[in-house]
């Protein structure tokens, strides 16, 4: 169910499936990469935001922090980069301090993500 919802049109839908998926207690692979599918490249903000916030969930799960540490990178709306970017100085993630520092050197950060990914590398060294 939460597969098919998030190939749905709706927005609404796609977050309902991000729910959905946040509740299985032991997602496969199929799951886990629908959900960064959805980090990547959903066309509504909120299901990013959603899939962020469900994947917390698995931070423990191989390959998840990897996969935010990429898609800090090709983020470009700032509500989902702060929501990376705090996530994975929760998690204490040493391999986001490189994509923070590039994250830094992009000009066209807005002035709060940019000094919230500065905060979040001095918490990450």
């Amino acid at each position: 169910v939460a597969l098919s919802l998030l190939s749905r049109s709706s927005a609404t839908e796609r977050i309902q499936g991000v729910s959905y998926s946040a509740a299985v207690k032991n997602p496969n692979d199929t799951i886990l990469a629908a959900l960064f599918n959805a980090v990547d490249s959903d066309a509504n903000p909120n299901v990013r935001l959603a899939a962020v916030d469900a994947l917390y969930l698995f931070r423990t799960r191989p390959g998840v922090k990897e996969s935010l540490v990429r898609s800090l990178a090709i983020q470009n709306y700032p509500l989902v980069q702060v929501a990376l970017i705090d996530f994975l100085v929760e998690v204490r993630e040493a391999r986001a301090a490189e994509a923070l520092k590039l994250l830094i050197e992009k000009n066209e950060l807005t002035p709060e993500v940019k000094k919230r990914a500065e905060q979040g590398l001095k918490q990450i060294v």
